[in-house]
């Protein structure tokens, strides 16, 4: 039985990092005898062949700060549970896992993108219109009540 954890380092002193698609290493430890197997994390995308391999390979649990819906699609599907240890050294965290106080994952992290800056979202449904708050302008042209303006893009904030 083995464990994969995502960390900042190739040893057991390396704090856990914070997530688990940016990890620069991956380390494949034996919790009973805290054997390292290190891996670098090269490509942007590289953990899809890794996560293939740990569930052929009979890996019984992934260790990370945080974790993305992809990764933690291709983890679950495996069988495989997630556990968080963020700010954690992977030696702690590791302990920690024998000693079953490890919290489980049970969703990935969500991003702004995906809770809309925390604000509710409104349900949108046929006929459901009417009751929507009207908004002055169009989203389109950018026209507002001060007359009518070309909407562009910026790469930076505040413009």
């Amino acid at each position: 039985m083995t464990v994969l954890v995502s960390a900042e380092g190739q040893r057991l002193d390396a704090r856990v990092a914070r997530r688990f698609e940016k990890s620069p290493w991956f380390l494949v430890i034996d919790p009973r005898s805290m054997e390292v197997e290190a891996f670098h994390h090269a490509l942007p995308h590289d953990q899809d062949g890794l996560l293939r391999r740990a569930g052929a390979e009979g890996i019984a649990g992934v260790i990370s700060g945080r974790i993305g819906a992809l990764a933690f699609g291709l983890i679950r599907a495996q069988q495989i549970p997630v556990y968080l240890a963020e700010g954690m050294t992977v030696r702690q965290a590791m302990e920690k896992l024998n000693r079953g106080l490890l919290p489980e994952c049970l969703e990935p992290e969500r991003r702004h993108a995906d809770t809309m800056g925390n604000r509710p979202v409104l349900p949108v449904s046929p006929g459901s219109a009417e009751t929507l708050p009207r908004i002055r302008g169009s989203a389109v042209t950018g026209e507002s009540g001060r007359g009518r303006h070309r909407l562009q893009q910026y790469g930076g904030r505040g413009h």
